[in-house]
């Protein structure tokens, strides 16, 4: 599989994935364990057209020749810990999130691609901060490609949903 990656800039672009969206909420299960309401195209689309007048804003697919394999509403925004200023990318549905992660149908190689992508040539910020369900297909992937790529997040807080900070800046080390 050879993904490419491709961003989505208007909520237009988008709307034209719905369909793809729904399927990989759907792939992460249900339930519990499971992705809810704040994984969709609509939480995210409502998000976007009322909250979003700051920072910038763009959904990340990851797609092949038989595909749309991954998505990432992704925002990056300025935020301050003890009068440092750096710039965090975090999911769109952070902003009011409940039961969410990245979604990628539980795929590792989509997300190692995904991080890929967003460690090696997304530019403009300094600190990956997002979190999954806890024993997720969301999750365990995850965990497969951070091995992969050697990366150590730090985990700010975990229940029932894990808290990842991944970063490329010092702000982000604790």
């Amino acid at each position: 599989m050879t993904l490419t990656i491709r961003t989505l800039r208007s909520l237009d672009e988008c709307r034209s994935i719905r369909s793809d969206w729904l399927r990989l909420v759907h792939a992460e299960g249900a339930g519990i364990g499971g992705f809810d309401v704040s994984a969709t195209f609509e939480w995210v689309e409502a998000i976007w057209e009322r909250r979003l007048s700051e920072g910038l804003h763009f959904v990340l697919v990851a797609e092949d020749e038989q595909g749309i394999h991954g998505v990432l509403p992704c925002l990056i925004t300025w935020f301050s810990i003890g009068g440092l200023k750096y710039r965090k990318l975090v999911l769109i549905s952070s902003v009011y999130e409940l039961r969410t992660g990245l979604l990628v149908g539980g795929n590792p190689d989509v997300l190692n691609r995904f991080l890929g992508y967003i460690f090696d040539d997304l530019k403009g910020w300094d600190c990956f901060e997002f979190r999954v369900v806890d024993e997720s297909p969301s999750h365990r992937s995850l965990n497969e490609a951070m091995r992969r790529r050697a990366i150590q997040p730090y985990i700010l807080q975990r229940w029932s949903t894990i808290y990842y900070v991944a970063g490329q800046s010092r702000a982000c080390s604790r």
